[in-house]
């Protein structure tokens, strides 16, 4: 399942227990806010993640069953990156047909779990068909260039983001083709700069918040966690759309940086003396998405959005473009929740047909 980000402003009055708290890594911490506050109406919810995962692990272990992987290392597969579980020494040994590493030396031996470990190291789906008793995609090994593989299922739930599923040949009904291609998606730079100390606590007396100002990094973030610890500290330089977002993502990575800290030092003048280093993204520039999230207008909404969350044969589309919560985690969330319960409910109902 494909989370999508949470790219709108945020304010307290906002009635949503999807907290971005929850999805991100510690080492994230310094750009979030912290855990202990309740920033949103309702509560601070920390059992979605762990819902939506076991729930995962399940579907999965189910699926390899009778493979040569334990449910243990299945688990620990998925909820990795691929360098703590194994993943990307495992892919290349087997590309190398050299021995595997001993935590999963039973992958070797098993069909299903060699392809478990391909679609887990990295997969681009080039392809999409259905037909009447299934659909098969077709996909490509990004490290090998040209290469084609295949897999099958009887049902698709599709959860790739429009502008890259507009771009994937996808045999599906004139109807939900349009709506792929009627949704453009907004443009949304962050720049996030390492400092050597924390001056805007020492100094200005900032902890927490945001600085909202009319130069085009458009605000300020700053960490509400790790009040006056010693060291280096974070701070979400920038958080651009619109025109300005458009004006950053033309740039490459090292300008954004640049660019965020010239005009951050009209805010800080700490900031030149104090920088150390710094990261930009641009929504646009990620091949994975080619934008933010989807930018559905009323008009386009009441022509295509009902073509878009149909079921199309034996595909359906889920995300937070799929949803009236665009933008959000929430969003995509209870899009693919409706997604596969609509799925399931055809499936029982064809029976044997399924």
């Amino acid at each position: 399942m494909v989370i999508a980000c949470a790219d709108m402003d945020w304010g307290y009055d906002y009635d949503s227990s999807f907290t971005p708290e929850v999805y991100v890594d510690a080492s994230y911490a310094p750009l979030f806010f912290a855990p202990r506050d309740v920033f949103y109406d309702i509560v601070f919810e920390d059992k979605y993640t762990t819902r939506f995962n076991d729930a995962l692990v399940g579907e999965w272990i189910t699926y390899l069953k009778g493979s040569t992987l334990a449910d243990t290392q299945i688990s620990t597969m998925l909820l990795n990156d691929g360098k703590t579980s194994g993943i990307n020494d495992a892919y290349n040994a087997l590309q190398k047909k050299q021995p595997l590493p001993a935590n999963l030396a039973a992958v070797g031996s098993n069909e299903k779990a060699k392809n478990f470990v391909e679609f887990l190291y990295h997969a681009k789906v080039i392809d999409s068909h259905q037909g009447r008793q299934g659909g098969t995609a077709t996909y490509e090994d990004t490290q090998s260039p040209g290469s084609r593989s295949t897999a099958k299922a009887d049902w698709c739930l599709c959860t790739i983001p429009l502008p890259i599923l507009a771009q994937i040949p996808l045999n599906v009904g004139p109807a939900m083709g349009a709506a792929i291609s009627a949704v453009p998606y907004a443009s949304a730079v962050k720049v996030g700069l390492q400092f050597k100390r924390r001056f805007w606590e020492e100094d200005d007396h900032i902890y927490g918040g945001i600085t909202y100002t009319d130069l085009p990094i458009m605000n300020i973030g700053y960490p509400s966690t790790g009040y006056h610890s010693g060291g280096k500290g974070v701070l979400l330089a920038a958080y651009i759309f619109g025109i300005n977002a458009m004006d950053f993502t033309a740039m490459p990575p090292e300008e954004r940086v640049r660019k965020a800290v010239e005009y951050g030092s009209q805010i800080h003048p700490q900031y030149h003396e104090e920088f150390d280093n710094g990261v930009a993204m641009a929504w646009h520039r990620s091949p994975f998405t080619m934008g933010c999230f989807g930018m559905w207008s009323d008009e386009s909404r009441a022509r295509h959005y009902d073509n878009l969350c149909q079921i199309d044969g034996r595909i359906a589309l889920a995300g937070e473009h799929a949803s009236f919560l665009g933008g959000w985690q929430e969003g995509a969330v209870t899009s693919a929740l409706d997604a596969i319960g609509r799925l399931h409910q055809r499936a029982v109902a064809q029976g044997e047909k399924a």
